[in-house]
């Protein structure tokens, strides 16, 4: 078992497979001008958002993950946020895709929808929603390659992906609902939700299968 501090006052001992693929994730921002913050919190605050972590690439690039819960929870989102970044550097055409102008994105649109601030039509929530859920399906398909080369250990890859397919069909549930997700209640760590889902990618996240809907609307209600 290997140590890793966090912060000063707080570290974590782990597996060394971990250690190891921190270690290259943190090789890969320092060597691409990526800022690197691994916090000592349970949550991190992305525009107006608390969430469990996060990737932008402007004003300046930065990876972003909250490290103050089980050391697996953090590095699945640590797995699945460096693969945003990694979106971003190889630049994906998912990536470039969620951008409308060369500084706004449709993850900062929904944002300020769920917020009340501004107000979109039927179909460009639509179209957004798509383009949201295209790039976080094209991540987890790299997060579960990532998940393999590096043999992170704890994480049961048809698990790891029921939890990819909650995150991504969350995103329907937005666009229904108009409601993010408080802190604690992501439906990826909601054991009612995430085993609901099929152990493979589906093709299609645009509609709820009925008893998918029913056991969102009733868990996140909670």
């Amino acid at each position: 078992m290997n140590t890793i501090e966090i912060s000063p006052s707080y570290s974590v001992t782990t597996h060394p497979n971990i250690v190891h693929f921190i270690e290259a994730i943190k090789q890969y921002t320092t060597i691409n001008d990526v800022k690197w913050c691994l916090s000592d919190t349970p949550s991190v605050i992305d525009g107006n958002i608390h969430c469990s972590g996060y990737f932008i690439d402007h004003p300046t690039p930065k990876l972003a993950v909250a490290c103050r819960k089980p050391v697996i929870d953090w590095v699945k989102v640590l797995v699945h946020e460096a693969c945003h970044m990694d979106q971003y550097l190889s630049n994906a055409a998912v990536w470039k895709a969620i951008y409308v102008t060369p500084t706004i994105d449709t993850t900062g649109l929904i944002d300020l929808w769920i917020d009340n601030k501004i107000e979109l039509s039927q179909e460009q929530l639509s179209h957004y929603i798509k383009v949201i859920q295209d790039v976080e399906m094209d991540c987890e398909k790299r997060a579960v390659d990532v998940i393999k080369r590096f043999k992170i250990p704890f994480i049961d890859i048809d698990e790891y992906i029921q939890q990819a397919n909650a995150y991504v069909w969350f995103y329907l549930y937005v666009k229904n609902h108009r409601k993010w997700y408080t802190v604690g209640k992501e439906p990826y760590n909601n054991e009612k939700i995430w085993r609901a889902m099929p152990t493979t990618f589906i093709d299609d996240y645009g509609h709820f299968p009925t008893e998918v809907e029913w056991v969102y609307t009733r868990e996140m209600s909670r």
